[in-house]
């Protein structure tokens, strides 16, 4: 087939963008600036706090979570350390897995989930892993969890943000309550799990990973896929544990 040549145009057009976009990502220089880590063997769904060349590595392995860390940028990597024994297992696959946050001073903060006994698990390291603290569980007793995630910043503050099932799921089979526990003392004790209230009129996702973080002036952002009506656009929620609702502005508008 002859193309015309405004056809031809724009298919070389299109050719050289991602010729071009194949060379940014595969030239080397590209690849060696930024810090990667392998996961062990058998590790599945890692998450990462990066610090310098500090690559701090989370992931699960038979439903446990362990860590290792890497000093040069991910090219090598202490030994893993397993987290906790095996009645602490949890889920692993999909959005479910262990996620890092790294607190004041460097603590190390960890969190995961066994979503059918409504367990969200917490535990810190403040020696810079040579020792890691007891898990806990955050969470209330319900007919389940899910998406747990936590943020820390280095005042301190430490927020464990999760879905449960609750009120939101009378308005839609696929809603789940969000839920939020915080420390303001590093991770050494928490307040008692509560719902996340907002401006958003439904719960979140049941399937669907949350994300958190926390801003310069202190506001927990968390970022979620609605589930109102079964409209799984994605929203940004902003507020604090003083906020009685927090702000919600919906980021896609795909309806």
């Amino acid at each position: 087939m002859k193309l015309s040549r405004p056809r031809l145009a724009t298919a070389l057009s299109i050719g050289a963008g991602v010729l071009a976009t194949t060379l940014l990502f595969a030239w080397p220089w590209q690849r060696e600036s930024l810090p990667r880590a392998a996961v062990p063997d058998g590790g599945l769904c890692p998450d990462v706090a990066v610090v310098g060349e500090q690559v701090h590595l989370v992931y699960g392995e038979k439903g446990l979570p362990y860590y290792t860390l890497s000093s040069d940028g991910g090219r090598t990597s202490a030994s893993p350390t397993r987290l906790a024994a095996a009645q602490y297992t949890g889920d692993l696959g999909h959005e479910c897995g262990p996620e890092i946050a790294l607190g004041k001073n460097g603590t190390i903060h960890v969190v995961w989930m066994n979503a059918p006994k409504s367990e969200v698990f917490y535990l810190r390291s403040s020696d810079g892993a040579r020792t890691f603290a007891a898990p806990r569980n955050l969470a209330s007793p319900s007919a389940g969890v899910d998406g747990a995630t936590l943020a820390a910043d280095s005042d301190g503050r430490v927020y464990v943000v999760w879905a449960q099932s609750g009120a939101a799921a009378a308005e839609s089979p696929v809603s789940k309550t969000l839920t939020f526990a915080f420390s303001t003392d590093d991770g050494e004790t928490f307040s008692a799990p509560r719902p996340l209230e907002s401006d958003y009129p439904g719960g979140a996702c049941a399937c669907c990973a949350l994300r958190a973080a926390i801003t310069p002036d202190h506001a927990l952002l968390v970022g979620m896929r609605g589930a109102h009506h079964n409209l799984r656009d994605i929203y940004l929620l902003r507020g604090t544990e003083r906020s009685p609702r927090f702000a919600a502005r919906r980021v896609s508008a795909d309806d």
